[in-house]
């Protein structure tokens, strides 16, 4: 008996344990009558569903008993769910009946429906809120207790929220909302208009970006709160309306518009990869739009959310690197702007997902920070344009100091010009009395030599005169017969370091027809042609700049194209000459029109796509009457095959057309694959390739692609002459350049002519090639003839060194630049070597230290290499000497002078006749 009771009393202890457990679930909430508005996420039962039930089926107490607590994630619905149930319990503890109201959120919510009391409640009218809201009425008998059942499907990922409202609590909620909304939608619109009138003022593309950036995001706003379309969106996927990740996409474009023209990226190392990089990032956006088109909601949610959060990280970045590059302040105002609004998206997103905030609060901060970017967009063009301002001011006044200057300069060149001119013209008045006396034949070699120089001295004081007196109106020409071709190539060999330092292929394009002299003024011209390739380069950002010089009766038009910045408003002033009074113009594109007027020509500025800009212009150039004794020079490279391997489409389709004007065969690759396919081709038809150009640059391994293409070519057959193209500041050790199979580099700029002399000269070596005679004679007990190398480009020097040294029975080899001095030394032996230091192709100084590493690598004796300059410091001295010259000689240099040298470095020593 007393086991039994003692069973019966566990068993009744047992069931009073369950009882808690069975009636486990959320707080009930008591309604306070002055409180405007509860969160009802933890007062909330949930049950989740496989397959949707209706509300007598749940009411049943097997299903009924299966609610729990709910807990955070909850309320982060999702797709998979077929139904989702959740349960409140409400107590009002006063003496009248409650009403308070039910808002299920978010809007864009389509599949909700409210039970009280075991019966469907309707949704009330959409008139008690300023916005589309989900409101059911929830009403509360006096002292009652109630529990009410909401039903949830979701067809997309979405944050729910239950909140209850007082009727006023709604009211000021909604009329907040509305006010926050219509501000936020005011700024907006206004900041648009302002842009739109300002870009038509200022003329500025940046600020018309920034317009269209506000006008979307004003009408973003309206569909996202609910004013279009007749649902909130909100401004964070899954969004029901269509329009809305299009125009996400739009804003986004435009902030990467926004960067590329203002541009935050650094401009010294065009072409920059960081201005591709958000290139492609326009291109990806603007797929993403197409793609939103046909994607599904999930697709359209994950794409918008990739695409926004890699863009917004995407500008603080390149910002970065563009400030650490030129640590401009405007770069780094932008950098802070974007870093700052990549911050609030991270963080806004990352609440909305861990439910912290709602999805009103998201679209509430999203605008305000969007607005506070537009705003800050705007101020810095603010701030850009004054920087510009203040730099032109700054500019005028240095002109005007400039001009000052300029007029003392001019009255100083006028005087001193004025005074040479007295003896010049005494010497050439002797020569000429000289020139009627009995002369042996050297002697009036001489005298011409004097007589040449003299006229040269005369040619260049007046050249500086007229520089120093230019003015707008009264510029002479001198017109004499010119040969167009030579000077357009020695304008341009001096832009080769400005094109080495900007990594630009400077190319010409010099029609073959156009006579071979004209008549012009040389001065002029050259000067005029100066100051177009430099605006070019101050416009360009990477790629090349084309010189196109083409013919017509009595007329040459050039064409000067670059890729990069447009011409501004004041350089195209400038070329207006009718408005010469004007202060707002550019100084440079002034000096342009003049020069081109004053030729009897008319400029033109012209835009095309892709940012390719040009300056063309014609000039009344006549031919010369000597124009016809043109000699045919190209012999030696009719039906030889040249091969070009350039990046470059322009540079190759230049070269090409001169190659086949000297009737050479051309293949043209423009990658290393399609280099060897061009070389294998070739010797399957058993037709050789006799000459390889190739840039240094091609694929950033121009040296090892010659290399290889060397490597390629079949034993017993002779190789081609390979020559690489170069930017000035590229240098190769010689070792590298033999083992590559490289005869010669060209630098950059290369003209026809130089391209023509040096393929030629590979041409006839290899054609002309003998074994070496030996430099002694076992047959003589006379001292052993002297050899020199003589590297100098000015023929009047030239032909008077050349005398000296003969006159001392020393045999010379003369060349005319470095390049030449540097092939002719690697295949012949030489006493000792004269080098020029300013020469074109290659100077002196260059050429010396490539010498000494040839010397190094093939062990070979020092020769002694004796520079020859006209500047005197002692500085430049001391730099020759270091780059392994053994003497500094001082133009004009004296015969005892060259006969001392000559003995101290070789001890040769032979009196002179």
């Amino acid at each position: 008996m007393k086991c039994a009771r003692l069973r019966q009393s566990l068993l009744f202890a047992l069931l009073l344990l369950l009882l808690p457990t069975l009636s486990y679930g959320a707080a009930t909430l008591i309604v306070d009558q002055d409180t405007a508005r509860y969160d009802l996420t933890g007062y909330s039962d949930v049950l989740v569903l496989s397959a949707p039930v209706s509300i007598e089926a749940l009411l049943e107490p097997s299903l009924n008993r299966t609610f729990r607590p709910s807990e955070l994630g909850d309320f982060s619905l999702r797709p998979d769910r077929a139904q989702t149930w959740f349960r409140f319990t409400l107590h009002n503890p006063g003496d009248h009946p409650l009403r308070r109201l039910l808002e299920v959120g978010p809007s864009k919510l389509n599949h909700h429906q409210f039970y009280a009391n075991g019966q469907a409640v309707p949704l009330m009218t959409p008139e008690v809120a300023l916005r589309p809201r989900h409101i059911y009425p929830v009403d509360i008998a006096a002292g009652a207790t109630e529990t009410f059942y909401v039903a949830i499907r979701s067809q997309a990922p979405l944050q729910l929220s239950l909140s209850l409202y007082s009727y006023d609590g709604l009211m000021t909620d909604s009329g907040r909302q509305f006010f926050f909304n219509s501000v936020m939608l005011g700024v907006m619109a206004t900041l648009a208009l302002y842009c739109l009138l300002s870009a038509v003022a200022l003329r500025e593309s940046l600020f018309a970006i920034v317009a269209v950036y506000c006008g979307i995001m004003a009408v973003g706003e309206l569909f996202a709160w609910g004013y279009l379309g007749g649902r909130m969106e909100g401004m964070l996927p899954p969004w029901q309306n269509e329009l809305m990740p299009m125009m996400c996409q739009a804003v986004i474009i435009a902030e990467l518009l926004f960067a590329l023209r203002l541009p935050i990226y650094a401009t010294d190392t065009n072409s920059s990869p960081w201005r591709r990089v958000l290139q492609f990032a326009v291109v990806a956006n603007l797929t993403g739009m197409a793609i939103f088109g046909i994607g599904n909601d999930a697709v359209t949610t994950t794409l918008t959310n990739v695409l926004t959060a890699t863009t917004l990280l995407l500008l603080p970045v390149v910002a970065l690197y563009g400030y650490l590059q030129t640590g401009s302040r405007l770069v780094l105002w932008y950098l802070l702007v974007r870093s700052a609004a990549f911050t609030v998206y991270l963080l806004t997103w990352l609440s909305y997902t861990l439910e912290l905030i709602d999805e009103a609060t998201v679209t509430a901060t999203l605008t305000l920070a969007i607005a506070m970017i537009a705003a800050s967009h705007i101020t810095l063009l603010h701030a850009r344009r004054h920087k510009l301002q203040l730099k032109r001011e700054k500019e005028a006044i240095h002109i005007a100091v400039l001009s000052e200057a300029n007029r003392t300069r001019s009255d100083t060149l006028a005087r001193v010009t004025h005074d040479i001119r007295t003896p010049i013209s005494a010497i050439l008045g002797v020569a000429d009395l000289l020139e009627d006396t009995h002369l042996t034949g050297n002697q009036r070699e001489y005298l011409h030599s004097l007589q040449r120089s003299s006229h040269e001295l005369l040619k260049l004081m007046d050249e500086t005169g007229q520089a120093a007196l230019h003015q707008d109106n009264t510029t002479e020409l001198h017109i004499e017969p010119v040969a167009l071709n030579e000077l357009i190539e020695s304008t341009l060999t001096g832009f080769r370091n400005m094109a080495a330092e900007q990594t630009v292929d400077l190319v010409s394009d010099i029609d073959p027809h156009l006579p071979a002299r004209v008549l012009a003024d040389p001065s002029r011209l050259k000067q005029l042609l100066t100051h177009t390739v430099i605006s070019a380069f101050e416009h360009s950002e990477g790629g090349d700049i084309v010189l196109r010089v083409t013919g017509r009766t009595r007329r040459v038009h050039f064409e000067l194209s670059h890729w990069g910045q447009p011409f501004d408003r004041q350089e195209r002033q400038a070329l207006d000459r009718r408005r010469e009074g004007s202060d707002d113009y550019n100084s440079r594109f002034a000096i342009i029109a003049q020069l081109v007027g004053t030729m009897g020509g008319h400029i033109q500025l012209s835009g095309s796509g892709l940012r390719r800009y040009r300056m063309a212009f014609d000039l009344a150039l006549e031919p010369a009457r000597d124009d016809g004794q043109a000699q045919d020079k190209t012999s030696l490279l009719r039906d030889r095959c040249i091969l070009v391997a350039n990046a470059q489409q322009t540079f190759c389709d230049v070269i090409a057309q001169q190659c086949r004007n000297w009737g050479m065969d051309v293949l043209v690759a423009h990658s290393e694959q399609s280099a060897l396919a061009q070389l294998h081709n070739q010797a399957l038809l058993n037709r050789g390739v006799d000459f390889l150009l190739i840039d240094s640059g091609f694929d950033d391994r121009g040296l090892s692609l010659a290399s290889r293409m060397q490597d390629e070519c079949e034993q017993g057959k002779p190789r081609p002459c390979c020559l690489l193209t170069a930017f000035a500041n590229t240098h190769y050790q010689r070792h590298e350049l033999q083992g590559a199979g490289v005869q010669r580099v060209l630098s950059k700029p290369i003209g026809s002519g130089a391209l023509h002399n040096a393929l030629c000269g590979e041409q006839h070596a290899a054609n002309t090639k003998a074994p070496t005679l030996s430099t002694y004679s076992s047959d003589s007990l006379a001292p052993r003839p002297m050899h020199c190398l003589m590297a100098e480009d000015n023929p009047t020097n030239a032909q008077v060194l050349k005398r000296m040294l003969k006159a001392l029975k020393i045999s010379v080899r003369h060349v005319e630049n470095g390049q030449q001095a540097v092939n002719i030394y690697m295949r012949e032996h030489f006493d000792f070597v004269v080098m020029d230091i300013e020469m074109p192709i290659l100077d002196g100084e260059e050429a010396t230290r490539q010498i000494r590493q040839f010397e190094a690598d093939e062990q070979r004796e020092r020769t002694p290499i004796f520079g020859l300059t006209a500047n005197a410091m002692d500085e430049q001295r001391d730099r020759y000497l270091r780059a392994g010259m053994d003497l500094h000689l001082v133009k004009p240099i004296r015969l005892w002078e060259l006969a001392e040298a000559i003995k101290r470095w070789t001890g040769y020593h032979r009196e002179q006749s």
